[in-house]
């Protein structure tokens, strides 16, 4: 073989195997690429260590992921054109006096007033008392009615009774309220007018106090009183020549005080004293059944005496049964 002969073919061989070692490196390059593709694919993109050698990610891609409280770490480059809207941890806590107010009502609060309850018939709740008129009292039964009842030929009186225990035992009770004359009963202008009645279930020996007028030209009122009295016993009764004008509003207050002994009536108009009696009442205490019942205006017997009232007005009434 010539000289010339074997230099080709050493040239041959070297450009064989330099060749494959040049596939060998694309070939590697390529193989290098694709892992590379791959871990970007499964990587999130923009990641930076943080200075404490956790991960803070970019969160301005589509997909971002929440922000995270993280507690005091300091974030490294987290959306550098966007405003960091959290509260620093380390912030000052707000103070106790930046609550909102609480606008419920303290515990000790006084309770609204109650409206009486309407009666039966009547279109709407009384309005509650105003001041002075009628309070509650600490162990006593209080009733009471500030709109005017007044007396018709659909409804000649009004009734109450007030429920108590069985032996229910007082000392004192209180009966006020504000009398408009009507008409005296023209067929019969003496005849018995009646402005209350205070009674424990039945008339007799069960009456505390019944109050009646008399037109002219008797002009007259009474008030008698049977508790527990039997029949045939003379009647607690007093009576006073009394002027009662028609349209005029009078002042009543009756007392029947077992306590006290006595018995009260006084009629006023406008603070002025019109008449006043007093008698011992009959009994040293009121003992009540199952109830006190108060009737207020009268109606036509046939029998006579009583007369009707229709046209009188009898408001502000107010009844207390005290121990």
């Amino acid at each position: 073989m010539s000289s010339h002969f074997r230099v080709c073919a050493l040239w041959a061989v070297a450009l064989l195997f330099g060749g494959c070692a040049a596939e060998d490196e694309v070939a590697a390059d390529a193989g290098s690429a694709a892992d590379a593709a791959a871990v970007d694919q499964a990587t999130p993109r923009d990641v930076e260590p943080a200075s404490d050698g956790m991960t803070a990610i970019d969160r301005g891609g589509a997909d971002a992921l929440p922000a995270v409280d993280v507690g005091g770490i300091d974030p490294v480059d987290m959306a550098p054109d966007a405003a960091w809207d959290a509260a620093p941890m380390d912030a000052a806590p707000l103070p106790v006096d930046a609550a909102p107010p609480v606008d419920a009502a303290p515990m000790d609060a006084v309770p609204p007033p109650v409206d009486v309850a309407p009666l039966p018939g009547d279109a709407a709740p009384d309005p509650p008392p105003g001041p002075g008129f009628c309070p509650d009292i600490n162990g006593a039964v209080v009733w009471r009615r500030g709109r005017a009842f007044v007396s018709s030929a659909e409804t000649p009186t009004l009734t109450v009774s007030i429920p108590t225990e069985n032996g229910a035992r007082f000392g004192r009770i209180e009966l006020e309220l504000d009398l408009t004359l009507g008409d005296w009963y023209a067929p019969d202008p003496t005849g018995t007018h009646s402005v209350f009645q205070l009674q424990r279930e039945q008339w007799r020996s069960n009456l505390y106090g019944f109050m009646t007028a008399f037109g002219p030209p008797q002009n007259e009122v009474k008030v008698i009183s049977n508790v527990d009295l039997a029949a045939g016993e003379v009647l607690r009764l007093n009576r006073r020549p009394v002027v009662l004008e028609p349209g005029t509003t009078y002042h009543v207050r009756y007392v029947y005080d077992a306590a006290g002994t006595r018995r009260l009536l006084e009629v006023t108009v406008n603070g002025a004293m019109v008449t006043r009696m007093q008698d011992a009442q009959t009994v040293d205490a009121i003992e009540l059944h199952r109830s006190l019942d108060l009737i207020l205006g009268g109606d036509l017997n046939p029998d006579g005496p009583e007369v009707p009232t229709f046209g009188w007005s009898f408001a502000r009434v107010c009844l207390q049964v005290l121990p």
